[in-house]
């Protein structure tokens, strides 16, 4: 683990990157924790009108098609912020190999 200390440098060059792909993380997980909820409302709304408690058909459809449509929003902003978590680590990792050459590169400049 002592070699990785090296790389500490640039993970503090870049922690603001760093910190955003990790708010981006805790965003996307928050978001996939809402289609549990709207799941078990939908299959409650089934039931009670299996149960005849609730009358209306038109009732259990529009709670459905919102319910249908709130999970589906969840998946895609989660997705989304899932890929912008991985851009932005990615990137990170991209500008810390960049920097790792170009200070192997003036070693050898300073060898030679």
């Amino acid at each position: 683990m002592k070699e990785l200390k090296h790389l500490n440098k640039y993970f503090y060059k870049y922690r603001l990157n760093l910190l955003l792909g990790v708010i981006i993380i805790i965003i996307a997980r928050i978001l996939l924790l809402f289609t549990p909820g709207l799941v078990r409302n939908s299959i409650n709304i089934i039931d009670q009108y299996r149960r005849n408690v609730i009358i209306d058909q038109s009732i259990v459809e529009n709670e459905l098609i919102q319910n249908i449509f709130l999970i589906l929003l969840a998946a895609v902003l989660s997705g989304f912020f899932t890929f912008l978590t991985r851009q932005t680590i990615i990137n990170v990792s991209r500008y810390v190999e960049f920097d790792l050459k170009n200070e192997i590169y003036n070693q050898y400049q300073n060898l030679s």
